[in-house]
């Protein structure tokens, strides 16, 4: 059976966000492109990692440089903002 591309990243991923690193079940799971298209990134999958729904609204069409000065600010430990919500 084909799974879905999510499903194969996620996979690929072990089941973890990409930016916030929490375990992740595949129906809190979005396909973020790490190059927003509206930016000229690719639709591929080079460009494409899984993340929490929360954190894909949040650096919806945020440029690369801006995505990686927050993943340095929180020195790779970004809180998941869906998880410090509850």
């Amino acid at each position: 059976m084909a799974k879905s591309q999510l499903q194969r990243l996620l996979w690929l991923q072990g089941n973890h966000c990409f930016y916030c690193d929490q375990p992740l079940e595949l129906k809190e799971a979005s396909i973020d492109h790490v190059m927003p298209k509206s930016l000229g990134g690719k639709d591929v999958v080079d460009n494409k990692v899984v993340c929490c729904k929360t954190v894909n609204q949040v650096f919806a069409n945020m440029p690369l440089k801006e995505k990686l000065r927050c993943l340095i600010q929180w020195k790779g430990q970004l809180p998941c903002p869906g998880k410090t919500a509850n």
